[in-house]
């Protein structure tokens, strides 16, 4: 079983296609769920399952993700059961092999993403740290200038 915990909405869980952000037909659909709402899913057969928030765009912005439901070989259910507080607002959905999808999930390599997203700003900081070395050499060489002018070493610029 999968409970949806909503801390910031509002938001959906709406199963799709994984081709797109719409929803499957026959599929599940919480509705629209606000903060502190939730919904729990108990997957019956094995296979992928597409989910997205439909609110606004949402899933335009890629919030959007895939459940792989493994057959562990026995029907009993491992995990820590729902507990009292974690009642879900919306009735339990059961998904069947029809909602399944053949549909391969994508792997996101997360390290890379930090590593681009350093190299980026890390560039940034030397962009902004050369910028700022041009500047302060440069005030040098002016004031070197204006020093040797001032002595008779040096002619004016034309």
């Amino acid at each position: 079983m999968v409970t949806f915990h909503v801390e910031d909405g509002p938001h959906s869980v709406t199963q799709t296609s994984g081709d797109n952000c719409d929803m499957l037909i026959n599929g599940i659909d919480s509705g629209k769920l606000k903060r502190g709402g939730r919904m729990a899913v108990r997957f019956i057969t094995p296979g992928i399952r597409w989910f997205a928030c439909n609110m606004d765009d949402h899933c335009d912005r890629d919030m959007r993700f895939a459940i792989n439901v493994i057959d562990n070989g026995t029907d009993s259910q491992s995990g820590t059961p729902v507990s009292q507080s974690d009642t879900p607002v919306k009735p339990l959905v059961e998904t069947t092999a029809s909602s399944r999808v053949n549909t391969p999930i994508p792997r996101v390599n997360i390290q890379a993403a930090f590593i681009a997203g350093g190299a980026v700003v890390g560039g940034a900081i030397i962009g902004a740290i050369g910028f700022k070395l041009v500047l302060i050499l440069r005030r040098r060489r002016e004031k070197k200038i204006k020093l040797e002018e001032q002595r008779g070493r040096r002619e004016p610029p034309v």
